[in-house]
């Protein structure tokens, strides 16, 4: 287990599921606690059906059972490949937060991981797509879910969030080091929101061409 005191582990259990953006649904593949039998162990029966909640390090993770009972399980012992559920909502919400504090930052290193929001689309060429280690880690199939968990999804807000990542930008907040890599990603987001914008912006032409 990754190196927590017992303190610490049976903390780390206190997650509030409800708030939770995304879990992913897993399948105890055998019985029985890990040994040492700690007192922050979920016990497991074969079969039994859990949330993984967070993936603790080291093929660790947190999960709840059906009764609501959390605790430290091995990766090991579960079949994770069972459906992996968004709160889209909720998802949108901790993406806006969280880029929008770090692209006020400046000094930037590393561009936002997108997948830890929404990566679901299992369509075979998306798999590849998203595999590109210059890429996003995620598709337009998962950005569209993803944005779409805004209440105000349309054209001013995918323009709006377009704006947010136009590669011009990233000069004014990235580290010299690593402007160029930045530069890049933001400009395939910024691409990717483009491609979103195209039905909405067929319906105006459409629109206009009717009067």
């Amino acid at each position: 287990m990754p190196s927590y005191t017992s303190m610490e582990a049976q903390k780390l259990i206190l997650i509030d599921s409800e708030n939770l953006h995304t879990f992913q649904w897993a399948k105890c593949r055998k019985t029985g606690y890990h040994k040492p039998r700690d007192p922050w162990d979920l016990p497991l029966k074969l079969n039994q059906k859990v949330k993984v909640l967070r993936d603790m390090g080291k093929d660790w993770c947190i999960a709840e059972d059906m009764d609501g009972r959390k605790g430290w399980v091995h990766m090991a012992i579960l079949d994770v490949s069972l459906e992996r559920v968004v709160n889209f909502r909720k998802a949108h919400v901790l993406f806006h937060e969280e880029t929008a504090k770090m692209l006020q930052t400046g000094g930037l290193r590393v561009f936002p991981d997108l997948s830890k929001y929404v990566c679901i689309c299992a369509e075979p060429g998306c798999k590849n797509f998203k595999k590109d280690p210059a890429g996003l880690g995620v598709c337009v199939h998962d950005l569209e879910m993803l944005l779409k968990g805004s209440e105000n999804y349309g054209l001013p807000f995918l323009k709006a969030e377009r704006t947010r990542w136009h590669p011009d930008k990233f000069p004014r907040i990235c580290h010299p080091d690593h402007q160029e890599e930045l530069m890049a990603k933001a400009g395939r987001l910024f691409a990717l929101c483009g491609v979103l914008m195209f039905p909405f912006q067929d319906k105006v032409r459409v629109g206009n061409d009717s009067t």
